[in-house]
């Protein structure tokens, strides 16, 4: 499912949207430092004011673009990472529930399907997995003998078994 051309786009675009985040910022911050000297030099009683004021606005940019542009994107990049590179594991068993409703696992966000490992129909056996949302259609169907290959319980690949 996952590629390492897809790894390669996901880092791409996580330096991307850092810099997007905090380049603007340290120009400002930079600009607050330039004025603060000249402020200080001149014996300004004001120019703190402005300095102040540009840093705090360095600093809210920062953040903000960071937790809502940057930060979702590398917790992508750190999840095809793991698809790839982390351990993973195969567990088979019957398809037997795919939620159409969204849940964000690791800044991710899935739907939740679960599968039962057992023999008979034992709630027991059921074993819950994340399917990333972005990898959809579902390549299988309910009912069917399928093997996962996972990562913690994030789906890294998923088949029908024989």
């Amino acid at each position: 499912m996952y590629t390492r051309q897809d790894q390669q786009q996901a880092a791409r675009q996580t330096r991307q949207r850092t810099l997007t985040a905090f380049v603007p910022a340290a120009v400002v911050f930079a600009l607050a430092v330039i004025l603060f000297i000249i402020g200080r030099a001149n014996r300004s009683e004001h120019m703190w004011k402005v300095t102040a004021a540009l840093t705090v606005l360095a600093g809210a940019y920062a953040t903000f673009f960071y937790g809502v542009y940057a930060k979702p994107m590398r917790d992508y990049r750190n999840h095809i990472n793991y698809m790839l590179d982390g351990r993973l594991r195969e567990t088979t068993g019957y398809l037997i529930d795919f939620s159409e409703n969204l849940s964000e696992r690791n800044g991710v966000d899935c739907h939740a399907l679960m599968i039962n490992v057992g023999e008979k129909d034992d709630r027991e056996d059921d074993r819950l997995f994340y399917y990333d949302v972005k990898k959809l259609p579902l390549p299988v169907e309910l009912g069917k003998k399928v093997t996962i290959v996972s990562n913690d319980r994030m789906v890294s690949d998923i088949r029908e078994a024989e």
